[in-house]
């Protein structure tokens, strides 16, 4: 049900890109959690590990040739052309969807997959980034916070966009957004957390 959802929102990408990227990837990561826990229990689980890992790595390749070398768009473009002249002004016109529709249906979901069972099934220490799940609401809490601040500043030192188009820049915003993340979920959220169930916990267990 979740696939279907996630397929369900495809045409949405035609009128807002980020609601459609965000309804297919809620429902995606479900049916992938499913997908999961599906294949962690079959007795060829390692098997279908290896293959899915395999496949990863072949589709990050892939993905990283078509970024430097676009082989896939240059053969889609040459195909549709051939198709009919309609055929190619709609891949012209469409083609930033198309691909960000296979990345999301096949790169991403076939990723996460992997990761999950190679530490699940192949005994892989992701464990150690675990963190970086823990912190991702706080992080999308604070990192627009964190661009309106920089806004501020940039208007007030009358800076350019160019000061903040650059490497250096990206990795120093993404450094402060982790602490933050990391303080904020240490210092408030798994407080809050461990308190709502408590609480919770107490009511469920009061006499009726």
């Amino acid at each position: 049900m979740s696939l279907l959802v996630s397929m369900l929102a495809i045409p949405l990408l035609w009128w807002n890109e980020f609601i459609a990227r965000g309804v297919m990837g809620f429902f995606l990561g479900g049916a992938i959690f499913a997908a999961a826990e599906s294949i962690r229990v079959r007795a060829d689980a390692k098997r279908i590990a290896h293959i899915l890992c395999f496949a990863a790595l072949a589709l990050w390749a892939l993905v990283v040739l078509e970024t430097y070398l676009s082989p896939l768009h240059d053969a889609a473009y040459w195909l549709s052309g051939r198709i009919s002249d309609d055929a190619g002004e709609w891949y012209i016109g469409d083609s930033d969807n198309l691909f960000l529709l296979l990345f999301i249906f096949t790169v991403s979901p076939i990723t996460i997959l992997a990761l999950a069972l190679h530490e699940q099934v192949l005994g892989g220490k992701w464990q150690r980034l675990s963190f970086v799940g823990d912190i991702s609401y706080s992080t999308y809490m604070l990192h627009f916070p964190m661009q309106l601040a920089l806004a501020a500043i940039a208007a007030h030192f009358a800076l350019t966009p160019a000061a903040f188009e650059n490497g250096p820049a990206l990795l120093i915003f993404y450094l402060v957004l982790i602490g933050l993340g990391t303080l904020s979920f240490n210092a408030f959220e798994r407080p809050m957390q461990s308190w709502l169930r408590d609480l919770l916990g107490k009511r469920s267990r009061a006499p009726k």
